[in-house]
């Protein structure tokens, strides 16, 4: 019997979040299944990926306060933590300051990590670390790399989930996605013919479930908002470069 797969069935217009960047909302379906995909698109050119933290449960702020107060255009939650102590699961960089220590006990671990205002995704056990790092997270499991699905994922449970990716040549999304399984998300997001927006080379998983947050501001000054249950420890935002920067 052959497999049934998630095959794009429509796709929202772009709505600008200004500084180049857009979201858009594809709908997919499988058979009976349906699953809605939020991408936020941009472009490194004109954005910059920052991490900002949670440190402390108590007093803690919601995804997107952070980004808000931060001026970010876009933000989504981070990768995986101890909820009780509000500690990250691995090295946390943000704006320069250092939490926790590399963790390459995750399966399929990947770290994010901007660099002179560049970012980029590699898998855990490649990461050299050094003081020119500004900000970094790790989490799991990578779900593309080198344009091409990771297999062996498991299929895990079906959950909301939250992902970064990039082509590897500037071009970047965040999204989050309705409840799909690990394995099949993988699949997704290395089909160009669900994600024409962009050839995409690394994606990485981040934390889910009740951590899953995406907020973006329109630059007509809507927004497009899932918010997280559970505060989270960091979260990755998405803000406008300062001009020559």
């Amino acid at each position: 019997m052959t497999r049934a797969e998630w095959t794009l069935t429509s796709s929202t217009s772009p709505i600008s979040l200004g500084h180049g960047a857009t979201v858009v909302t594809k709908h997919l379906a499988k058979g009976d299944e349906k699953c809605e995909l939020t991408l936020v698109l941009f472009d490194e050119s004109q954005c910059l990926l920052q991490v900002a933290s949670n440190a402390t449960k108590k007093g803690a702020r919601a995804v997107a306060a952070i980004a808000a107060q931060a001026g970010a255009i876009a933000a989504c939650n981070g990768g995986y933590f101890d909820p009780p102590k509000m500690l990250p699961s691995g090295l946390e960089i943000a704006g320069g300051v250092r939490t926790g220590t590399l963790d390459l006990a995750m399966p399929f671990g990947g770290t994010l990590l901007v660099e002179g205002g560049r970012g980029s995704i590699i898998a855990s056990e490649k990461f050299a670390d050094h003081p020119g790092i500004s900000d970094l997270i790790q989490c799991c499991p990578r779900l593309v790399e080198n344009g091409r699905e990771i297999k062996n994922l498991g299929d895990g449970p079906v959950a909301l989930r939250t992902f970064i990716l990039t082509d590897g040549s500037g071009r970047w999304a965040l999204g989050n996605s309705g409840n799909i399984k690990i394995q099949e998300l993988a699949r997704v997001l290395s089909d160009p013919k669900i994600l024409s927006e962009l050839q995409v080379q690394s994606a990485l998983n981040l934390d889910g479930g009740p951590s899953t947050a995406l907020w973006c501001k329109h630059d007509t000054g809507g927004q497009t908002s899932s918010s997280e249950v559970w505060k989270v420890r960091n979260v990755i935002l998405v803000s406008p470069r300062k001009q020559g920067g």
